[in-house]
């Protein structure tokens, strides 16, 4: 049996994500008022699911850039930049959008379940003391991406507070420009930094899957306040 590629799917093509996409489709056209309440909650959703297809979007477009940088692709010359600047720079990149997935996940809940709450630090906080999230067994979700990124916080803090990514592959990548050495070692060190493209996108769809499963589990609460909301 094959097994299922979560990168391939679209948060919309869960049934939360297409009753979504069909009402907020129909406030374009004219055929749904968008001021309603019922209109607000629907491009409330909206715009958080759009906001987590965007955060995915970001994160393979950096693990495409970074395989970029092949010693095989003579292209890149054209580029003009550094091949160790430059995947140093994506690898950063990566490591410092790939926590901002939770904070989303935090929102969605905020959203889906009309709860009210303003973003900011103390927004877990308030979400895990909400009763019905909690009976609902909604915060194991939460400490699921807080051990998928548990890993990553002294890596994001030393970016955010040094300013770049200290490793000693990246030290000799970039170094390369101003004292030359072995262009084998060279490209070997290259090649296995982007090698770590393979691990980068099977993260994803862990991590996708997990987002489309909480979709699919809080499809009915949402069902059911799109029904409370749809004469109001």
């Amino acid at each position: 049996m094959s097994q299922i590629d979560y990168n391939e799917f679209s948060l919309f093509s869960t049934p939360l994500g297409e009753a979504v996409l069909k009402e907020k489709t129909e406030m374009l056209l004219g055929r749904v008022d968008d001021k309603t309440s019922r209109g607000l909650y629907i491009s409330e959703v909206n715009e958080i699911l759009t906001a987590l297809s965007q955060s995915f979007w970001d994160i393979d477009l950096t693990i495409k850039l970074i395989e970029f940088a092949d010693p095989k692709i003579k292209s890149f010359k054209m580029t003009r930049v550094d091949r160790g600047d430059y995947l140093k720079y994506h690898f950063e990149n990566y490591f410092f959008r790939l926590p901002k997935f939770k904070d989303q996940i935090l929102q969605l809940l905020n959203i889906v379940f009309r709860l009210g709450y303003n973003q900011g630090n103390g927004l877990e906080k308030k979400i895990r003391a909400t009763l019905i999230l909690q009976e609902k067994k909604l915060l194991y979700f939460i400490d699921y991406f807080n051990n998928a990124f548990s890993n990553l916080k002294p890596i994001r803090d030393t970016i955010a507070h040094r300013g770049d990514l200290c490793d000693q592959n990246f030290a000799m990548l970039t170094s390369y420009s101003l004292l030359k050495y072995d262009e084998e070692v060279y490209n070997s060190i290259l090649r296995g930094q982007i090698a770590y493209t393979f691990i980068f996108r099977k993260n994803q769809g862990i991590l996708k899957e997990a987002v489309i499963t909480l979709l699919l589990v809080i499809h009915e609460d949402f069902c059911n306040t799109f029904e409370i909301l749809e004469n109001r």
